[in-house]
């Protein structure tokens, strides 16, 4: 079809149709427009692009109610639906399943080389069962913006992008809201997402926003629920979503966010969101791996995962971090910081009003935290119940500028010295703070080593600071409240 248009209802069945170039259902081009509502397109194959529909040139496709299934393209792009050249896409209330290609877009492939301008929209629909040999299982994108709403993407699998991958390389978004990804598989990166080199010119809007979503029981290499690869101003927003249960056989569990050039102004914020039960199964970052130039977490949950090495909850290699009203729980490092592992020197991590609990460093040192950056401020937190083998709370062996403010350290176990805070090569500034009641091997610093210690102004150290339980006392964490008769109530 060209220069005009097409309509087919739930009378219609297209099916069992080949092409030997693009479209083995339909082809459409020259800004034709393709409305099909409650139609079957099924068992096509076209050998080039487009196993079920193709379209290019401006063609404008609405898939409303419709069935995509079982198509293939056995040498090209968009085993059920090929989107190009400026072409306008828009898919609602549809399913589109068990369709295949030999490159990428196993569902459904969208691009706006060819004319700028090309969009896709996914809206209460269905991708499952989807194989693409390249990027994007159920859907691969190079759109000026894909957005994906209220749908579920299940079981689908390529090399890159089990789910979702977008790779442009222009002022391009994705969106991804009220949505569910699982079970997809990706053999190298990006289990449920993958993005690649997005550059932006500015961060005022995200390049790839996650909101109100679930990412669970992805796998992948490297980022088992989402892999971002971005470069300078790249921005990635995590709000109000879970990202869980996603297995990285190699690094980045849960996410994995790295540059490809200039990372100073690439950001990653996640807000309101749960990381959980994700692995790393040989390297780092178990919940997320991150060389974000800024990374802001807030009112967030980072719990339960797992990293073959360092940074069981989160390994940071990025320049400025900031965690607040945050809860780092409960995560394992076979190597270093269960929690929290701070990789790269002349950087700074501040945390307010977070806790830091129940981390575990199996092999090797910070229990809780690893820092091995130049600033480290503590404000209003707790670091409690963290396990390791030097400094089972946290453990500094960088020189660095390390403040603590109205914070406590303790119920820390070190299985080797220093229960509470492990200190080298830096001078650590107390004020109103706490660390006390932590343990060690041999008993002789079980909190701190004093010589480590600079500015002492109203603080509680090596005694025993009659703490209760973790508990909710009303703040944005739990922690610990002083019992009657703790030093703290006068200090």
């Amino acid at each position: 079809v060209g220069n005009g248009s097409l309509t087919a209802n739930a009378t219609t069945r297209i099916e069992d149709n080949t092409a030997t170039t693009a479209g083995g259902g339909i082809y459409a081009n020259n800004e034709t427009t393709v409305t099909l509502t409650g139609t079957f397109v099924t068992g096509n194959t076209a050998d080039g692009a487009g196993g079920g529909i193709s379209a290019e040139a401006d063609t404008t496709i609405s898939l409303t109610n419709a069935q995509i299934r079982n198509n293939s393209v056995p040498n090209g792009s968009g085993g059920g639906v090929y989107s190009d050249g400026g072409s306008s896409l828009t898919i609602t209330s549809s399913v589109i399943s068990g369709n295949t290609a030999s490159s990428t877009g196993g569902g459904a492939f969208a691009s706006s080389v060819v004319t700028a301008g090309g969009q896709a929209n996914i809206n209460n629909s269905v991708f499952e069962s989807n194989s693409a040999v390249v990027d994007g299982g159920a859907i691969e994108s190079l759109a000026e913006a894909l957005t994906v709403f209220n749908s579920t993407l299940d079981m689908n699998s390529a090399t890159q992008g089990g789910a979702v991958a977008f790779t442009s390389a222009g002022t391009n978004s994705l969106f991804i809201s009220e949505s569910t990804l699982t079970e997809n598989s990706a053999a190298s990166n990006g289990g449920g997402v993958y993005i690649r080199k997005p550059f932006a010119t500015s961060t005022s809007q995200p390049v790839f926003r996650l909101s109100d979503s679930i990412v669970m029981s992805n796998t992948a290499t490297g980022g088992g629920g989402v892999y971002v690869s971005g470069d300078e101003n790249t921005g990635i927003e995590i709000v109000d979503s879970t990202i869980s249960s996603n297995v990285a056989s190699s690094i980045g569990g849960g996410l994995m966010v790295t540059g490809i050039n200039d990372e100073s102004s690439f950001t990653l914020s996640v807000t309101n969101s749960t990381i959980d039960g994700n692995r790393a199964n040989t390297l780092d970052g178990g919940g997320i791996f991150s060389t974000a130039g800024t990374m802001t977490i807030e009112e967030s949950t980072i719990t339960n995962n797992i990293a073959a090495r360092d940074g069981g909850g989160i390994h940071d290699a990025g320049s400025a971090t900031t965690i607040t009203d945050t809860s780092i729980s409960d995560n394992t490092a076979a190597l270093r910081g269960g929690g929290y592992y701070k990789a790269r020197a002349s950087t700074s991590t501040s945390f307010s009003s977070s806790l830091v609990s129940g981390n575990t460093s199996t092999s090797s040192d910070g229990g809780g935290i690893q820092f091995r950056g130049s600033s480290l401020i503590l404000s209003n937190s707790t670091v409690s119940g963290n396990e390791g083998s030097f400094g089972g709370g946290i453990r500094i062996d960088q020189t660095a500028s390390v403040t603590f403010n109205n914070s406590t350290i303790t119920a820390n176990t070190a299985r080797g010295q220093l229960g509470g805070l492990g200190v080298s090569n830096a001078s650590v500034d107390l004020f109103s703070s706490i660390v006390a009641g932590n343990t060690d091997a041999d008993g002789t610093d079980p909190d701190v080593d004093a010589a480590f210690v600079g500015t002492n102004t109203n603080n509680l150290i090596n005694t025993d600071p009659m703490l209760s339980e973790l508990g909710d006392f009303g703040g944005p964490t739990l922690t610990h409240e002083p019992t009657q008769g703790s030093p703290a109530l006068d200090a």
